[in-house]
């Protein structure tokens, strides 16, 4: 996924500064005096990083040697105003299997519990995958999944009933690139990102057995970021870990 250019309060990154000093980074086409603050850092991949300034420049750096898959290390950047930051990055699977969000309910009871739904668009591992939603994450772990397979999990603590997101990053680390993410609300809600673009999913029309469901038409599924993804299942439509209900 690209970058998005406005921060998910659950991307929020706390940031080790050397010698107590406050990050600045000078993009390539500023002048000499001139210094923007560090927005956002994101590993787009065991080879690469990228940091974007306030400005909303960005810079994508080489992370050499590569990160290994499952393992954390230290990377240290140098601006050219001589500053450095730290942060720790940790490698994702290299045979990591590609998937989407394809179905959710948050208004479940105990006989239908909230869940959340992957769908895999490639084969893979899952591990180091990891789900975060309002009240909390789910990584994966000794989980693969073929290609066209469901999988589903059953938060414990819930999602949040009315409004909020869910997302899929490559590892458990706040740094790590978006891979996909999903916006619901009962009011008039908006975002402008690249890994989310306009109105939220209107989840007041669902329940414990009308479930918010992604189109995956002949095993393609779609992906637009937008709400046009997405529609609620009939009654008794909760299909988690099988094909979706019909529309």
């Amino acid at each position: 996924m690209k970058k998005e250019f406005i921060i998910s309060f659950l991307f929020l990154i706390a940031i080790d500064l050397c010698l107590n000093a406050t990050i600045f980074g000078k993009p390539t086409n500023s002048t000499p005096s001139t210094v923007y603050p560090v927005s956002k850092i994101e590993v787009l991949s065991n080879r690469a990083y990228r940091i974007t300034f306030s400005n909303y420049t960005d810079e994508i750096i080489p992370i050499i040697p590569p990160l290994e898959g499952g393992k954390k290390r230290e990377i240290v950047h140098t601006f050219k105003n001589g500053k450095n930051i730290y942060f720790d990055a940790i490698g994702e699977q290299n045979d990591r299997a590609d998937v989407v969000i394809s179905e959710f309910c948050t208004k479940g009871n105990k006989a239908h519990p909230d869940a959340i739904e992957i769908y895999a668009l490639t084969s893979g591992s899952l591990d180091g995958v990891t789900i975060t939603f309002t009240n909390g994450s789910y990584t994966f772990k000794n989980t693969s999944i073929n290609k066209g397979e469901y999988l589903f999990i059953t938060p414990r603590e819930g999602l949040s009933q009315n409004n909020g997101e869910i997302i899929i990053t490559a590892t458990q680390s706040k740094l790590s690139c978006v891979i996909d993410r999903v916006i619901y609300s009962n009011k008039d809600r908006t975002v402008s990102s690249l890994t989310w673009n306009g109105e939220a999913i209107d989840s007041r029309p669902s329940s414990a057995t009308k479930t918010l469901c992604r189109i995956i038409k002949d095993g393609v599924a779609k992906d637009t970021n937008t709400k046009n993804d997405w529609y609620i299942s009939l009654v008794k439509g909760r299909t988690f870990g099988g094909k979706n209900a019909s529309i």
